[in-house]
């Protein structure tokens, strides 16, 4: 009985660190975008944080916080365009400028650069991102500072005053720990 119980537990923990790797890697399938915006056709690079218009190639720098992100759009003359944009439930804001302006004619915009990094790189996190988010942060938790109650979940009720073992407890409350890793990383990526 208690080798099945070890078999079980090394499954189930087996099972959630598979469900994290995929996850993990789930989070950043695409590195570079191609797209069209005001007749220019633009290349979006997430792994190197350029974008190329053909002609010009400009770098980014996105920074990510929990109420929006900052960013740095470095020109080809050396000149950078920075914006910090906060993020409310239903509303945006942001503020913006630059240490010098760029000296080409010809350069893109920056709030045209900002239109399409906003739709390749910086869409918004969805909602049912969050509410997963949400959940493994409270089973996390729970799992850490309650192990005996959730051994009680799985198996408990079906024995008469049986108690877990020293391993079954920690087994949980490894599991808490990995499920906050799971919930911080999604937050962050």
């Amino acid at each position: 009985m208690k080798k099945l119980f070890l078999l079980a537990c090394r499954v189930r923990l087996w099972l959630m660190a598979f469900a994290a790797m995929i996850l993990l890697t789930a989070c950043s399938s695409q590195k570079t975008y191609d797209i069209n915006y005001n007749n220019v056709s633009y290349t979006v690079d997430a792994q190197v944080q350029t974008i190329s218009d053909g002609t010009n190639l400009y770098s980014y720098e996105i920074i990510r916080n929990p109420s929006g992100y900052s960013l740095n759009i470095t020109y080809p003359d050396g000149a950078v365009y920075w914006s910090e944009v906060t993020q409310g439930q239903d509303t945006s804001s942001a503020v913006g400028g630059w240490n010098n302006l760029p000296a080409g004619e010809n350069y893109t915009s920056s709030n045209d650069l900002t239109s399409i990094l906003e739709a390749t790189v910086l869409p918004q996190a969805s909602s049912h991102n969050i509410v997963l988010i949400v959940l493994l942060i409270i089973t996390g938790l729970l799992c850490i500072i309650f192990p005996r109650a959730f051994w009680y979940l799985e198996r408990g009720w079906h024995f008469k005053d049986a108690e877990p073992s020293d391993l079954s407890l920690v087994i949980n409350r490894c599991i808490g720990v990995l499920a906050l890793i799971i919930a911080i990383v999604m937050i962050f990526s």
